[in-house]
């Protein structure tokens, strides 16, 4: 944990009131414990969607990268920001080739998140 004297020399403020700096303090861990909460509920949807792909390719290894990654998201309730990143490192550009991506990408998001939850 920051010291009082640390949180000072951060602020470049030698004058704050050492119950102002544990103030900041405490805010900056709280930030902290937030962000490394919101890191691993990420990490583990990573590995989430990774792992069903993976195993829906052993499976369906005649299907297309495309095919395998929309039944991986299918009512899985993934975000977009997700879904989005992991269709360009998991989908070869191929099976895409030519078509709108922002339309497939919200294709993939209603398959992931089912019609009557998106009605709410």
């Amino acid at each position: 944990m920051l010291t009082i004297q640390q949180i000072k020399l951060m602020l470049n403020d030698p004058n704050i009131s050492d119950e102002k700096a544990t103030e900041i303090r405490d805010g900056f861990r709280s930030l902290a414990e937030l962000m490394f909460e919101q890191w691993e509920k990420e990490k583990e949807i990573r590995k989430s969607i990774e792992r069903r792909y993976r195993s829906i390719e052993a499976k369906k290894h005649f299907w297309s990268s495309f095919v395998c990654f929309a039944e991986t998201v299918k009512g899985q309730y993934f975000g977009k920001q997700d879904i989005s990143r992991w269709f360009g490192k998991l989908v070869e550009k191929d099976d895409f080739a030519g078509c709108d991506k922002k339309q497939i990408l919200k294709h993939l998001e209603n398959l992931s998140n089912p019609a009557e939850d998106n009605q709410k």
